[in-house]
């Protein structure tokens, strides 16, 4: 894995708001069998320090997998123009979540 900068930009919109997140990390990057993957530690600007996140993205099949090692691993999974269930971890306990993604850059 070579070292970079990755930029984390975030549009979340649910029925009564909508929050833009953007941060830099630094990181490191890998590509194999097609698919590109990026890992970090989390900081404490995610309200996760000390995690560490990966992002596995395959455009052929435009996938998006993110996944947090923790105690309890969590996984996020945005398919483009569909709808997936998710198990989110949260500080008290884990939250079901329905992603519809929308559009992916």
């Amino acid at each position: 894995m070579k070292p970079v900068r990755i930029t984390i930009k975030a549009h979340q919109k649910n029925m009564n708001d909508s929050e833009q997140v953007d941060f830099v990390t630094e990181g490191k990057f890998a590509q194999k069998g097609g698919k590109k993957y990026y890992t970090y530690m989390e900081t404490e600007l995610s309200g996760m320090e000390g995690v560490k996140t990966l992002i596995k993205v395959d455009e052929s099949e435009d996938v998006v997998e993110i996944i947090r090692y923790t105690d309890h691993d969590s996984a996020m999974i945005y398919k483009l123009k569909e709808t997936t269930e998710s198990k989110y971890i949260t500080p008290y306990g884990y939250m079901d979540i329905t992603i519809h993604t929308h559009e992916m850059k």
